[in-house]
């Protein structure tokens, strides 16, 4: 587990309390719902603009404590979810696709 600004996070690697580490999840292993889903490392921000490279967009956000944190996902993606300015939208990524790069 690890403890963020955004909450307490599941990873897969083993951790020494209280140790200090960066937290990283790739931007197109994270998935983007409307709903809060079931489960663990569930992460509620605010839409706050969209850029389209290609088939992909980049989705830029910000939770709680005014994290900034960016999302990619497939333009087909773009349809399952409201994009309104400030609509919450629910990020979730499985812990074997966290990495924890120790300081």
């Amino acid at each position: 587990m690890v403890e963020t600004p955004v909450g307490t996070l599941s990873v897969s690697e083993d951790l020494v309390p209280g140790e200090a580490v960066t937290f990283v999840v790739a931007a197109d292993r994270v998935t983007v719902s409307q709903m809060q889903p079931p489960g663990e490392n569930i992460i509620a921000a605010q839409f706050i603009s969209e850029e389209f490279i290609g088939a992909m967009v980049t989705l830029f956000l910000e939770a709680a404590g005014g994290i900034e944190l960016k999302v990619q996902v497939q333009e087909r993606v773009l349809g399952e979810f409201s994009r309104d300015p400030g609509q919450t939208l629910y990020l979730a990524f499985d812990p074997t696709h966290a990495h924890v790069l120790k300081r």
